[in-house]
């Protein structure tokens, strides 16, 4: 029986090329509420109760080095779950205001937030 071929990863430049490319796009949909909006919302908060869950299923060795991972700790401080972080918890945005982490506004600088989420007052 053949094994399966290992899946290709992105290297580290290639996914920040990428989150450039993402915030681009969605600069450019914030100002058009819709189906887009409220898709890229929806999405973004499932995906984020998915990394939650298997944080909650990871011990504190594991976490911290999944947290250590450039593109996963993004993604963490983006969902207010990075272990660092001394308030993490689980996704919360009743209030509709951005995740804390879109690049240029906000950045997660050891146990302090630099800048601010756009649209929270």
């Amino acid at each position: 029986m053949a094994e399966a071929a290992a899946p290709v990863r992105l290297p580290d430049p290639d996914v920040e090329a990428r989150l450039a490319r993402l915030d681009e796009v969605l600069d450019g949909l914030e100002p058009v509420p819709g189906p887009a909006t409220e898709a890229v919302r929806l999405l973004t908060e499932v995906y984020g109760e998915a990394l939650a869950r298997v944080l909650d299923h990871a011990d504190e060795q594991l976490a911290e080095r999944l947290a250590g991972d450039e593109l996963l700790g993004h993604l963490m401080v983006l969902h207010d779950i990075h272990p660092s972080r001394p308030s993490a918890g689980r996704p919360a945005r009743s209030n509709g205001c951005a995740p804390p982490c879109r690049s240029g506004v906000a950045t997660w600088s050891g146990p302090v937030w630099k800048g601010r989420s756009p649209g929270c007052a």
